[in-house]
């Protein structure tokens, strides 16, 4: 099922979420924020008509972002450098189209360093579930955003393409998990009382899910 807004990375969470009514977040990590500096991480334009993909380029590099139109042809060879990069599919593509395109982008990136955007995604962005559900897609949309809350789209998926790769620290959190979970199953084996093992348990699901409360 497709992930409702949660527009973590929009400081006016509830004002975006009324001038964007049928754009989906689908990235809900926590560490994209709009008030954060931006990075140099290239935008690419793919699926835009001309007119269209030069004058966002040039909104974008108003905000001191590099950004560029270019064929699609060319984005898995691109993907596969491995580099940072922000790709935004445009309305010129259908959405069977855009599909194919971001399951070849992701196939090539191997590193997961690009952040792909579907911009004009049609009524059935369901298609795109695979894509969500394996993460690699930050935005869809089912209509083509206007052109200021493209470039704030953009801006935001630039900080998320500029962001230390998530993965990196995966071994010693879950190292780190596990011996918590050990730890809290090896006390809860000497526990005799209900109500006092229910309170170690909530202790420690708090933590590990780093949740506010349990």
């Amino acid at each position: 099922m497709l992930k409702q807004p949660q527009l973590r990375i929009c400081s006016a969470r509830r004002r975006a979420s009324a001038i964007m009514p049928d754009v989906h977040l689908v990235d809900e990590r926590d560490d994209v924020a709009l008030d954060c500096a931006v990075r140099a991480v290239e935008v690419l334009l793919a699926g835009w008509s001309v007119a269209a993909g030069e004058a966002l380029a040039n909104e974008l590099r108003l905000r001191s972002m590099p950004a560029r139109p270019v064929s699609e042809a060319v984005l898995p060879a691109l993907a596969a450098d491995g580099g940072a990069m922000v790709l935004a599919l445009g309305p010129e593509l259908s959405p069977a189209a855009a599909l194919d395109i971001l399951r070849e982008v992701t196939r090539a990136d191997g590193r997961g360093r690009w952040v792909l955007l579907a911009l004009a995604a049609g009524e059935r962005v369901e298609v795109f579930q695979e894509l969500i559900d394996c993460d690699r897609l930050f935005f869809v949309a089912r209509h083509p955003p206007s052109m200021p809350e493209t470039v704030e789209i953009l801006v935001a998926g630039s900080k998320r393409a500029g962001s230390p790769p998530f993965e990196d620290d995966d071994d010693d959190v879950d190292v780190e998990r596990n011996g918590r979970v050990l730890d809290l199953l090896r006390r809860l084996a000497r526990e005799t009382d209900l109500a006092s093992a229910l309170r170690h348990i909530a202790l420690e699901g708090r933590i590990v899910a780093d949740a506010e409360r349990a």
